[in-house]
């Protein structure tokens, strides 16, 4: 499952982690979450780094963690190298391997890892795919997060969206 330390408490944590391990979970990708709208404080975690460090001190390597990359860094990060610090810091903090955001340019994937590679960085780095059932949906949540959609990638796209009978 996925674990969003956003607004949470280390007791809180604490408890969602027994309740997993009484069903026998063991893996998990930690993440920090996006704040509430509404919502003032972030609580006891700021960064997802906080959330691995907290589960390896009070849970030993008794979990497979992993976190997120983002090969077109984090859309709220401005700073490249800043990100790539930050992605190895979770990683130093106890992750075993990280899966990353949906991505349609391969160079930014190979890209991001020889950079953090460079910086230590040895879990494997998974890419992470996003099924496209709906183009317009993909397109939009792509636009949000910073991520570049090819010229090549959107003309196929138009193609087959206007081809297809029922293509959304």
């Amino acid at each position: 499952p996925h674990l969003s330390c956003v607004g949470s408490t280390e007791a809180g944590i604490a408890e969602i982690l027994a309740t997993y391990r009484a069903q026998g979970i063991r893996r998990l990708v930690a993440l920090r979450g996006d704040l509430p709208s509404g919502t003032a404080t972030a609580g006891e975690f700021r960064y997802a780094g906080e959330l691995v460090e907290f589960i390896r001190r009070t849970q030993g390597a008794d979990w497979f963690i992993e976190v997120a990359a983002y090969p077109e860094y984090h859309p709220q990060q401005r700073y490249a190298r800043r990100d790539l610090e930050y992605f190895a810091a979770k990683v130093r903090a106890g992750a075993d391997s990280a899966i990353t955001q949906f991505f349609f340019n391969p160079d930014a994937y190979f890209h991001f890892v020889d950079e953090v590679r460079a910086l230590g960085v040895t879990v494997p780095i998974v890419p992470g795919i996003m099924p496209i059932h709906n183009y317009a949906k993909i397109a939009q949540f792509a636009a949000r997060d910073g991520i570049e959609i090819p010229r090549w990638v959107a003309l196929k796209m138009a193609t087959a969206s206007r081809s297809r009978a029922g293509w959304p």
